[in-house]
């Protein structure tokens, strides 16, 4: 008789391990849900681009799931907070889970520095789709880019995620690239995450990696008298202090490839190289946003002031100094459509504005059009009001004639008079 293991008894079903399960699913059938899903949202919506939102909306809820149970899975309830490290989890861990491979490629935007694309020669949801050519821009990869920005945004990275079609040569089908933009804020957490990895070591005093080898590490000897054992000591602290802030300040995945190393200097080097590339074309991305950048009427005209001094501020923190009057003509030359008899009038005066001064004329004459604007709009209800017909018999007294006909004008005819 074969004895039988004694199985663990769970009273609540919430106290049983969470299991992984079978990990795929039917190729025919999820190609025949899919295909009911946007078939479904075609009946319910007029145009392409509705169709793809309502595509997106339908991923993004399974994108915020998919991160949950991924964190609780593989990575302890642990989430990726820097941006290269979250980029690496949807290229490869969710990539793999979702459609059983890492994605083609991950690549940076070449134009702008807030854009990533991560390409894939054949996606799965566009493999068995035939698209007909009144619908010729339709691309349901926008399920797959709402996946992307529910597990983005899940993380604390919002970001705009749309997906494209890409001829390549050679090839009948296009390939699909999921093209993310990273919100303005998701840069200014990077770049202060990395700042605060170089004040940790000017505070601390180990800023100064590159002198560790001018330091070195006295041999251990048999007859050690007790001040080279204390320098000793304290180059061994030393390193390791300056190792363990390093790897700290990294993300997970970094973590994971440099713990092994054994200096700090190696870490330093190595990422020093990896990422001097991208800083090199930092000058100009900064001067060219500068330039591009435009304010329009339905934005807050202040937040979008702010958002082009911030550009300046990143400009002087890579030693390129903008005169003050210059961003004074900047912010007058780009103010919207709306303000251009503004514009004519600050331009034509004499007298030179600081760019304290200029925001604050600027701040006084936006509260100026708002009351002005709100005014207009009381009056002309007001107007509206007065000038409403009234008919002292009562509503449903028409008149001999009816409300729109003259007398002896025969027929059912409703023109104007």
């Amino acid at each position: 008789m074969i004895g039988v293991g004694k199985i663990k008894q769970y009273s609540n079903v919430l106290d049983k391990p969470l299991s992984k399960g079978k990990q795929e699913v039917s190729l025919s059938a999820f190609a025949f849900l899919f295909s009911e899903l946007v078939q479904y949202n075609q009946t319910q919506v007029d145009n392409i681009a509705e169709l793809e939102r309502r595509l997106e909306d339908a991923g993004y809820a399974v994108g915020a799931r998919v991160l949950e149970l991924l964190c609780h899975r593989e990575k302890g309830n642990r989430r990726e907070t820097r941006l290269l490290g979250i980029l690496s989890f949807v290229h490869s861990t969710v990539w793999k889970v979702l459609f059983g491979k890492v994605a083609d490629s991950l690549e940076k935007g070449t134009e702008h520095e807030d854009e990533y694309m991560i390409s894939e020669k054949e996606l799965l949801v566009n493999r068995f789709i035939s698209i007909p050519k009144d619908m010729g821009t339709f691309n349901c990869g926008a399920f797959v880019a709402g996946i992307v920005r529910g597990v983005l945004e899940g993380a604390g990275f919002p970001a705009v995620v749309t997906a494209h079609f890409v001829p390549v040569e050679g090839q009948q089908r296009p390939r699909t690239t999921i093209l993310i933009k990273f919100a303005e804020e998701v840069l200014r957490r990077e770049a202060r995450l990395v700042d605060r990895l170089h004040i940790i070591l000017v505070f601390m005093r180990y800023n100064k990696i590159n002198h560790l080898d001018d330091m070195p590490r006295p041999e251990r000897i048999d007859k050690d008298c007790e001040e080279v054992k204390a320098a000793r000591k304290k180059r061994d602290e030393d390193e390791l202090i300056c190792h363990g802030h390093i790897l700290n300040a990294l993300s997970d995945r970094l973590n994971d490839l440099y713990t092994n190393t054994k200096f700090a200097k190696e870490i330093w080097n190595e990422l020093h190289y990896k990422y001097k590339d991208a800083e090199e074309g930092t000058n100009k991305f900064l001067i060219s946003k500068y330039f591009d950048l435009k304010f329009f009427d339905e934005k807050p005209l202040l937040s979008q002031i702010h958002e082009l001094q911030i550009i300046v501020n990143n400009l002087r923190a890579v030693k390129i100094e903008l005169p003050e009057p210059f961003q004074v003509g900047a912010i007058i030359a780009k103010l919207p459509p709306s303000w251009i008899g503004y514009r004519k009038r600050i331009f034509h005066k004499s007298e030179d504005y600081s760019l304290e001064e200029i925001q604050k004329h600027l701040r006084i004459e936006k509260e100026s059009r708002s009351r002005d604007k709100t005014i207009e709009e009381f009056n002309t209800g007001k107007a509206n009001a007065v000038n409403k017909p009234t008919n002292p018999r009562g509503n449903n007294h028409k008149g001999k004639f009816g409300n729109n006909q003259k007398k002896g004008n025969s027929g059912n005819s409703l023109g104007p008079r």
